[in-house]
Parts: C-alpha cells; structure tokens; sequence
C-alpha cells in the first residue's frame, strides 16, 4: 500500500509545482493575470506532455517519464516557459534518483540550479542535491 501513498504524493507535488512556480519573480504574471489569457493548442498540448509524465513517474515507469519530461522541457523552453521548463527538469532528475542513478540525477539537478537560477524547482533541485548525497540513516541500535 505503499506505493499508493507514494503515487498520491508525486501527483500532488506535480499539481503543486505549476502553481508554487509562479512566484513573484522578475515581474512573473500572477496566477489570476494568465488566466485571462486562452492558452494556445501548443500550450495545452505541452502540459498534457508533462502530465503523462508526472503519472507514468507516479506508477513507476522513470524511463518513460524522462522522455516525456525532456519533451515537455523542450517545448516549454520553446516557448518561453523558463519556469516549467524547470520543473521538467527538476523531474528528470528525481526520475534518475529513484532509479538509484546518483550521477545522472545530480546532472540534472545542477542544470537546473546554472540555468534556472530563480525559480522554485533550483531551489527544490539543491535540496534534492543534498539528500541524495547525504549518507543513509542507520536504523536505531536498539
């Protein structure tokens, strides 16, 4: 039962990060400012490229994931989306954590926090950076 908390948790970090993005950064619009603008087809269909992303690293297919992150990272870089452009990143690497890769996760968490200095998913990125460093707990000697 586990794995459904787990799956609960990244579905709902996944719909908190979009929001939490939108940070009064550097004249960033507010979450009420673009809802009065219609998104476009390309918008809609990159944020559809992102969550089938978020749900196949919910149920635990990380190769899978990426490649839908890279995608989705790709087209919001394109158009001009710094901020979930981020966030996709910020998963492509927490995709490689779990799949016990340190180095590629690494990777990718630094390439958040060089190219994507002010945004909430470098800063999710060097916590993530020290815990995957950190060395394990050791149980309790009881």
């Amino acid at each position: 039962m586990w794995w459904v908390k787990t799956k609960w948790l990244m579905l709902l970090l996944a719909a908190a990060l979009p929001v939490g993005c939108m940070d009064k950064l550097a004249g960033e619009p507010s979450p009420k400012e673009l809802m009065n603008h219609p998104a476009t087809y390309a918008d809609v269909e990159v944020l559809s490229t992102f969550n089938k992303a978020v749900l196949a690293a919910a149920d635990g297919h990380y190769p899978e994931a990426v490649s839908l992150f890279e995608e989705a990272s790709r087209q919001f870089k394109l158009q001009g989306d710094l901020a979930r452009a981020a966030e996709a990143v910020f998963w492509i690497g927490y995709c490689y954590e779990k799949q016990s890769r340190p180095t590629e996760a690494a990777k990718f968490y630094r390439r958040v926090m060089e190219t994507y200095p002010n945004t909430r998913a470098s800063r999710q990125a060097k916590e993530r950076q020290k815990v995957s460093q950190s060395p394990p707990t050791p149980p309790d000697q009881r």
